[in-house]
């Protein structure tokens, strides 16, 4: 990133339900600019495909959705990088319509970014497995020297005991077996 060290960098993660239908994108890239976010990890895309495009006013937008075009606009991930730092970008990769990954350069090293859309609660056993096998698989695979940002829509809730973990969770919530796996993974 073009950033000094001392000057903070938004990172922001948003869910929005859908960019399939036309005008949704400039209205996520508006938000993007309000917020000053330098990167935004976007859940529920509904885009099929995976690419890399930039709007007009030079944002980059990586994504990953379900392989075919014509399969339904269901799922689907992305990653916004500000015109800012498009430069620091090394890689990125879409593993699948749930994950994406990004690497950008930053002054204070590596930073891979990992955005993610879990299933819900109501999928088959399965498909939950398979979604936090892939998630670990791909989290193995980042470099160890990377610092690591995890965001996303986890369609978790983990219940109410806070305990030892108050720093990053509240008091307010609802079992439910997701939220263990959320838990332990």
């Amino acid at each position: 990133m073009n950033q000094c060290s001392r000057v903070k960098t938004q990172i922001g993660q948003y869910n929005v339900q859908t960019l399939y239908p036309k005008g949704r994108l400039a209205q996520l890239n508006k938000i993007m600019g309000e917020y000053k976010l330098a990167v935004m990890g976007v859940s529920e895309v509904r885009w099929n495909g995976s690419g890399k495009t930039e709007t007009t006013n030079g944002n980059i937008f990586l994504y990953s959705g379900l392989p075919n075009a014509d399969d339904d606009h269901i799922k689907g991930v992305r990653i916004l990088l500000n015109k800012n730092i498009r430069g620091a970008l090394l890689e990125w990769n879409p593993i699948s319509e749930r994950i994406i990954t990004a690497r950008i350069q930053t002054k204070l090293g590596k930073i891979s970014i990992v955005q993610c859309y879990a299933p819900t609660e109501n999928v088959e056993l399965d498909e939950k497995e398979a979604f936090y096998s892939l998630l670990d698989k791909t989290l193995v695979g980042i470099k160890r020297s990377d610092i690591i940002v995890m965001m996303g829509d986890f369609n978790s809730q983990v219940g109410n005991n806070n305990q030892d973990i108050e720093h990053i969770m509240g008091r307010h919530g609802m079992p439910c077996d997701k939220g263990m796996k959320m838990d332990n993974f």
